[in-house]
This record gives C-alpha cells, structure tokens and sequence, in this order.
C-alpha cells in the first residue's frame, strides 16, 4: 500500500490496493489506521470489485444500514422496506446495502437518487446516532464536474482561535429535519407523516470527541450556503447564537481546509463523519452521466469534548 497525503491536511489517497478478495487483518488495520488519523479516504484502482467484495469490505468498519435510513425523495427506509421481497428504492438489485446516487434511468424510472448532498454536511448529521462513515465507489464519472469536497473536522477545530473554541464548547446543535426539508430540497416531495416521526429534532454537542481517536473535533452536521431554520447553535439558556454559525461556517469552508477529489472510476472514498464532511458539486445531468455507490456504516450519539 502506497500512501498520498492530500493538501490541507484533509485525508490521504490509498494506491495499489486490491478489494476484490479478503485483506489479511494486519493490512485492513494498516487501511484503518490511515482513515482514524486523516478522516477521508481515497481508496484507488476498484473499478473491477464487485458489489459482494465491495459490501464485505465496508462491513469490516461496522454495522451496514441496509439502503439509507434518510429521505431520498417520499418514502423513508423503515424497518417494513427493508423485510420486503424487492428491495428498497434506490438501493442495487440484490444489495440492499448499497445505495445508488445516480442520474440513470433503468425502464423509465429512475436508478438512483440523481441529485445528493450539494451542501457540506456529515452524513445522518440530524439523527440521534448518525453514521459512522460513507464509502463512496464511482461507477460512472461524467466529463466534467460531478467532484466531491471534503475537510477534516478535527484540524479545523484544531485551528480555531481560542476565543472561538472556548464559545464552541458551550454551544450544541439543533437539528430540526423537519423544518429544514422544504428549504434544503425545494424540488422534492414534502414528508410524509411516517418521515416525520422517524426524524424528530435533535441536538448534539458542537464540539466532540471522536471516540476512537480521542481528537476534539468541531461537529456542526451540515454548513448550508443558504438560510435554513432547520439548524440553529443554541447555549446552555437555548438561546440562538446565529452569528457564530457564520463564522465557523466562514472559518472551516477556506481553502486552507478544503480539498477537491476528482473521481475516476473505481474510487472509494470513505469519510469519517464524525471528524469530516463534505460536499458534492453539479454536473450536467441532462448529457453526461454520473453513478456513485454508497454504504452506510452505523454510528454512535456524538460525546461532548
């Protein structure tokens, strides 16, 4: 295994490895150890892995949420989708696990969900236990655009200044799906009453500690380019601070943090989404063709630093 590191100190790229057969424990721990000090990920040369090889690999980081247990147009992944004979929407034929971003019709209907996470955010951010890591494959990559962004959480924490840190600490996140839905995704469905009750608000703590790392690490769940009521920083007394959520979001989304990953096919990104986020770019989606495969690793409730 060859090891990049990335600029920024944003995470690391993974050349000469082969998933396609099962990797001794001493290298999945090299693999590892990698993703628990740099965050993100880039595993290259996977476009020959099958959808088994590629499930099984994930499945060595944690539990798999089969599909994705989040909103991908109306219908939410209860625990009923999943016992199903046919398989959730938006999910691989035969693998529940995997989930397809994707613009691909198959019969005149949709493959996958065609647009997904154009804003920075950690995945699962508005649950009480959100996810552990995503694993991203590229299947299909168009000309142009169609990138992934991404940071690590933990050196822009890192960074802070301490005033800015010592505010920080005092603060928690509320998420509130619901309210947040209509502005975050204004062309999909409104949810439904079932959505509602599987995503009531929470709140987290904005600065963590990883639980395997022990780094502190700023955790806002999502860094939205436009007003959305859905997320607020609240102090001990409820209040709202607004104007901190603008300064982190200015401070973390500088380029001194931020990497872009252009995909080729057979990538794999995995990102940390404790100590991570990231975001997507568009591309032309009337012409060009874009297909990601994503695994869901179960997470834990985030610990305050």
């Amino acid at each position: 295994m060859d090891i990049e590191i990335l600029p920024n100190r944003s995470g690391a790229v993974l050349h000469g490895l082969d998933l396609s057969g099962m990797l001794s424990d001493s290298m999945f721990q090299d693999i590892y150890d990698v993703y628990l000090d740099r965050a993100n990920i880039i595993i290259t040369g996977q476009a020959h892995v099958d959808a088994a090889n590629y499930v099984a690999f994930c499945a060595r980081f944690g539990d798999i949420l089969a599909g994705v247990p989040s909103t991908s147009r109306q219908k939410k992944y209860a625990k009923s989708d999943v016992e199903m004979t046919e398989v959730p929407k938006y999910t691989l034929p035969d693998h529940p696990e995997v989930f397809v971003i994707s613009n691909r019709e198959r019969q005149g209907k949709p493959a996958g969900l065609s647009k997904a996470g154009l804003y920075w955010h950690s995945d699962l951010y508005y649950m009480k236990e959100p996810a552990k890591v995503t694993f991203l494959l590229s299947r299909t990559v168009p000309r142009s655009g169609g990138d992934t962004f991404f940071l690590n959480s933990c050196e822009v924490f890192d960074a802070l200044p301490e005033q800015m840190k010592s505010r920080a600490r005092q603060m928690r996140v509320r998420h509130s799906w619901t309210t947040g839905w209509s502005y975050a995704f204004p062309t999909r469905a409104p949810l439904s009453a079932e959505e509602c009750a599987l995503t009531p608000d929470v709140e987290h703590p904005l600065v963590c500690r990883h639980p395997e790392s022990g780094r502190a690490l700023l955790y806002p769940g999502a860094l939205y380019h436009f007003e959305n009521p859905g997320i607020a920083l609240i102090d001990s007394n409820g209040n709202d601070d607004a104007g901190l959520y603008d300064e982190l979001k200015a401070f973390a989304l500088s380029n001194r943090f931020i990497h872009r990953h252009r995909w080729d096919v057979g990538d794999i990104l995995a990102c940390d989404n404790l100590s991570a986020m990231h975001c997507a770019t568009s591309f032309d989606d009337v012409n060009e063709l874009r297909e990601l495969h994503r695994v869901t690793i179960k997470g834990a409730a985030p610990m305050a630093a």
